[in-house]
């Protein structure tokens, strides 16, 4: 409700319209405004006033590698998912020519979510499944938004996960009180839902050769 409102997004659109895109460092910016305690003022604190070198940390990596938006996408989105909402309204977007209602889901899914997730906090995630008619496993990840998902099984995890099946028209509050917790990652979970409904294993198919190496791996882009 902070940002996104018509100023906020006529802002980004300004942005956007210089380069045709929004900057990932903007995107980043975003982000730790979300968050400015422990991803701005903690830094600050640290290394400009104590003189302390972060931590070498992979996830802090990972979070520094940021991705460019393009405009026309980053504008759709931000107006017609956020500020209006419309992904829960009956045939109101429109994409690749097909009207999407949600209702008309009828393939059960196994839903993620992450309990301290600053971004897409888990309680307003979980109001999804009122909307699909099928069945939902709902897995809520201990951490937040990247380490509740980048949580791979170590024998050393310290981490949990709550899990449920998620009955129509059930609250958040509901689910969680008849959830069983579980310790670890919630991976395996996953892998065995997906074993139940995909069949038998087989060998993966050979790769495409149609199109021409344009560039030796990881890609030119990363370098700019």
């Amino acid at each position: 409700e902070v940002f996104i409102d018509e100023d906020g997004l006529d802002a980004i659109d300004t942005l956007m319209e210089r380069e045709g895109f929004l900057d990932g460092r903007a995107m980043a910016a975003s982000f730790r405004m979300l968050r400015p305690n422990s991803l701005i003022w903690n830094y600050v604190v640290g290394n400009y006033l104590l003189g302390e070198t972060p931590r070498a940390m992979d996830v802090l990596y990972w979070n520094m590698d940021t991705t460019r938006m393009p405009r026309a996408m980053h504008r759709f989105y931000l107006r017609e998912f956020y500020l209006h909402n419309r992904l829960v309204e009956a045939d109101s977007l429109t994409l690749a020519g097909e009207p999407i209602d949600l209702g008309r889901i009828v393939q059960e899914g196994f839903m993620v979510a992450a309990e301290e997730d600053h971004i897409a906090p888990w309680k307003q995630t979980f109001k999804l499944a009122h909307h699909i008619n099928a069945p939902l496993t709902f897995t809520l990840s201990s951490s937040g938004h990247i380490l509740g998902v980048l949580n791979p099984p170590s024998p050393t995890s310290k981490r949990h996960y709550w899990q449920g099946t998620v009955a129509r028209r059930m609250s958040a509050a509901h689910w969680r009180n008849e959830a069983v917790t579980e310790a670890g990652s919630w991976w395996p979970s996953w892998v065995a839902w997906l074993g139940e409904r995909c069949g038998p294993m087989v060998a993966p198919p050979a790769p495409s050769r149609t199109y021409r190496k344009l560039a030796d791996a990881p890609g030119t882009y990363v370098f700019e």
